[in-house]
């Protein structure tokens, strides 16, 4: 399909894939308070501020960032292929696939962080994670679940989108057919960004500043790589999936050697 002749948006995907982030988003809010009065947040914040703040993102960053993922991502062929057959009745092919590959490479990813960050810290960390009195366990499921949703569709679907079609015009090719170079490069630009935000914790949970060293933050950056190729190579869904599954790794493995 040419630029010229694009196909309108489809907005039952799109709203779909919005409710999908805003929902994700819901156990942001309990998290972002409980860390915030354990001091392992950048600062205590209300409930109300919290549940402002967090519907307010997702009221407009998801919904621009799912916009301009759409318009510009299905030209290459990147999207959420089995949310959008099963909005058409159409099979979803290949869903088991696309889903033990997204969770088998995201679990395995997070076991590798759990064996550097404890290889890392040692016994220090302890004071300053969840698992004791300070921070409930349920926090990992709720973080986990709400990065996995909300980052994927803002890194990947949204980002990495515009990126690919941004460095297309840098590096020309076939109009709807993107070279692996360009699509490489704009996945590597994501990840490096993808990876940039993620800076270190604020409050007083000093320690855990440890888990964004330089090995922890090269571990995102082959993170986000590894989601990049799984959603140029398999979908949003896959991305996800592996977001959520390294999350819950490394959160509950760590608690669980330390």
């Amino acid at each position: 399909m040419s630029e010229t002749t694009r196909k309108p948006l489809n907005w039952r995907l799109f709203l779909v894939l919005w409710l999908g982030g805003t929902v994700a988003a819901l156990p942001l809010i309990p998290v972002t308070v409980v860390l915030g009065e354990a001091g392992v947040g950048a600062r205590a914040i209300s409930w109300q501020s919290a549940t402002t703040i967090i519907l307010l993102a997702s009221l407009v960053i998801f919904s621009a960032a799912i916009y301009v993922g759409l318009q510009t991502g299905r030209r290459f062929g990147l999207g959420a292929p089995l949310i959008e057959a099963w909005l058409a009745g159409s099979p979803m092919a290949g869903a088991g696939k696309r889903l033990a590959l997204g969770a088998g490479a995201g679990g395995t990813l997070g076991l590798v962080g759990v064996v550097l960050a404890t290889a890392m810290v040692g016994d220090s960390i302890v004071p300053a994670m969840p698992g004791d009195d300070v921070v409930p366990l349920w926090v990992g499921f709720g973080q986990a679940l709400s990065a996995g949703v909300g980052e994927e569709l803002l890194f990947r679907l949204g980002l990495m989108s515009v990126l690919v079609a941004f460095v297309r015009r840098i590096m020309p090719g076939d109009v709807d057919h993107p070279s692996d170079s360009v699509m490489w490069t704009a996945l590597s630009l994501t990840a490096v960004i993808f990876t940039a935000v993620h800076g270190a914790p604020g409050g007083g949970a000093e320690d855990a500043t440890l888990l964004v060293a330089e090995p922890m933050q090269i571990l995102r950056l082959v993170g986000g790589g590894l989601f990049g190729w799984l959603f140029w190579q398999y979908g949003l869904e896959a991305a996800v999936t592996a977001h959520f599954t390294y999350d819950v790794v490394l959160f509950y493995g760590i608690i669980a050697v330390v």
